[in-house]
């Protein structure tokens, strides 16, 4: 394929990339919410429907590798940060070069929110632990003070015969 009709596909690619990076960054926006409120079956929800869309992503980044590795080799661009070369590139198309600066920021801003969330999950993750340890020390003592004698009859210690 010629290095037009790839910068193309890139456009169309990285297009529905940058929509499915939107949902996630609403569905990540949406779980920092849910994690706050501790409503654990809509996270559950959410991590559901953000696999999907990273599926997704996946999936368009397999059909687009081929054409990256040919770019990344005709410009001799590093593999690691070749979205950005290629941004800076002065013969890409100026539409790529406008979507690819969106795809990055907005990148960039899901990195930050799911740190976030990560960071919002370890607190509630101690503060459940410390729950949890209050609970087994009440279970302990509601034990200690509730059980049931081992021996239901009298028995007579001194028995005369």
């Amino acid at each position: 394929m010629e290095s037009k009709g790839i910068m193309d596909l890139f456009k169309a690619v990285y297009q529905k990339e940058l929509d499915y990076y939107l949902e996630l960054l609403l569905l990540s926006k949406e779980q920092r919410d849910v994690i706050k409120e501790n409503k654990l079956d809509e996270l559950h929800e959410i991590l559901k429907e953000k696999d999907k869309i990273i599926k997704k992503v996946d999936e368009l980044e397999e059909k687009i590798k081929p054409y990256k590795e040919q770019i990344i080799n005709d410009l001799g661009l590093k593999e690691t940060a070749w979205l950005i070369k290629l941004k800076e590139y002065q013969d890409s198309d100026s539409e790529l070069k406008g979507i690819l600066v969106k795809l990055l920021d907005l990148l960039k801003d899901l990195i930050a929110i799911d740190n976030e969330n990560q960071q919002l999950i370890q607190n509630n993750k101690s503060k459940l632990i410390q729950e949890m340890a209050k609970l087994k020390t009440g279970v302990k003592v509601n034990r200690s003070y509730n059980s049931k004698p081992t021996r239901i009859h009298s028995t007579f210690i001194d028995n005369k015969r």
